[in-house]
């Protein structure tokens, strides 16, 4: 099995520039996704123990 060096060469940077990539916005996305939920958990409580108008 060959290894290649992937600091030393413009393919290597380029193939972790990706993944870099990747995983970044990954990880944008899954923060998106947790404030969305935990925004509408607390809208929920909020309306759950808002008093109504008799």
């Amino acid at each position: 099995m060959h290894c290649v060096p992937l600091l030393s060469n413009p393919v290597g940077w380029l193939i972790l520039g990706t993944a870099g990539y990747f995983l970044y916005k990954s990880g944008k996305n899954a923060g998106k996704h947790e404030a969305e939920e935990s925004k509408s958990e607390v809208s929920g409580k909020a309306l759950a123990e808002k008093p109504t108008k008799a």
